[in-house]
């Protein structure tokens, strides 16, 4: 098996081209639209499998053949492009999805020898798949068959194709958000965070963070819009990882200095900070790690809790932690009202639905604190 890679008519692919060494003998080529089969989380990817080879009246049958996707990394496919089912009984003749077997892949297409439904294909483009990621990892596009063979017409049952019993591509899904300009929008809220395939980008912000080790490694970003005016929290409290946190305005950092927020270690190794948003502005956050960390865990972000009523009673928010804040929250909670539900005792700011004495606690913590 040789394994070579080829470009497509219509852009750059990736590809293990499959081919057996006999002089003549099909080919069999798997290919992705994405060069370097390095996929994103939510981008949008095709699948091709071609044959070529084939002499001038000669059809491949396909018989028992899979098509098997990483249905945890890649969610789906979706057949768009396909060979000729005959005699075309599958339950959805558009998707190859609706013939899956016991012990196939979740995200497979499949034929069987005891299913008179087979693929049939010429030279060209032979089945077309397309898939948009749902997670970040490492696997695999496999294909393969129980039996393939030419068809010309005159030998009865056709003949060995010669082509070689599989094929994979291997790939990557990355995140979505791993560069400024890729920032994934948010409001307030708890997003999950993980940065174990993530790369570097963005500038080192010595003055916030020190000369000495100025570095935000294997980072992810996020594009707040803040919901009303005052102060917002931002944490990463409970992660497995050494995390630090850079807030900026909306426009992304070019040189290091224009971070307007940061922190290294306040929970542990974990991070905290608070910054004063407008509403309706935009705010860049930029998560990552020290040194080589890298880990999972939760960014939190909420406004800040102690700020909740301006004196007017209505709850509104105005950028301040002063007593009138203490009176509403007081308030709220003697009701059981659900705006006293701040904390599960977690000390993360989490929910649970009910008013209990963590909620007080927690309230009482972030007033006497500031936010």
């Amino acid at each position: 098996m040789k394994i070579v890679p080829f470009r497509r008519a219509l852009g750059v692919a990736s590809s293990l081209v499959l081919s057996a060494t006999a002089i003549a003998q099909p080919r069999l080529d798997i290919s992705t639209s994405i060069p370097g089969a390095e996929f994103k989380v939510g981008r949008e990817v095709f699948v091709d499998v071609s044959l070529s080879g084939l002499t001038a009246g000669q059809q491949l049958n396909l018989l028992g053949a899979t098509l098997a996707f990483d249905g945890a990394l890649l969610g789906t496919p979706t057949s768009v492009t396909r060979g000729v089912i005959v005699p075309g009984t599958l339950a959805d003749p558009t998707d190859f999805l609706s013939s899956l077997g016991d012990g196939m892949a979740d995200a497979s297409f499949a034929t069987f020898t005891t299913n008179t439904s087979q693929m049939i294909s010429g030279n060209g483009l032979f089945f077309r798949a397309r898939i948009v990621p749902v997670e970040a990892g490492v696997g695999s596009i496999t294909f393969a068959f129980a039996d393939a063979r030419r068809f010309d017409g005159v030998t009865p049952g056709g003949v060995d194709a010669g082509l070689v019993a599989g094929g994979a591509v291997n790939f990557t899904v990355g995140y979505a958000n791993e560069t400024c300009p890729e920032a994934t929008p948010i409001g307030d809220g708890a997003f999950p965070l993980s940065n174990g395939l993530a790369g570097s980008s963005g500038p080192n912000e010595p003055a916030c963070l020190g000369a000495a080790d100025p570095a935000i490694n294997n980072d992810r970003w996020w594009r707040y819009t803040a919901p009303v005016h005052g102060t917002v929290k931002v944490f990463s409290c409970g992660a497995t990882f050494d995390t630090r946190i850079v807030v900026y305005g909306n426009t992304c950092p070019a040189a290091p200095g224009s971070a307007i927020a940061c922190n290294d270690d306040f929970c542990g190794t974990q991070s905290s900070l608070f910054f004063s948003a407008v509403a309706g502005e935009q705010y860049l956050i930029r998560v990552g790690g020290r040194g080589a960390a890298r880990g999972t865990g939760t960014l939190f972000v909420t406004g800040c809790p102690a700020d909740l009523d301006d004196g007017s009673g209505t709850g509104t928010r105005d950028g301040g932690v002063t007593t009138e804040d203490l009176l509403y929250y007081l308030d709220q909670y003697t009701l059981g009202r659900v705006t006293a539900d701040l904390d599960d005792g977690t000390g993360t700011g989490t929910r649970d639905g009910g008013v209990t004495i963590d909620d007080l606690l927690y309230f009482l913590d972030a007033f006497a604190a500031g936010c």
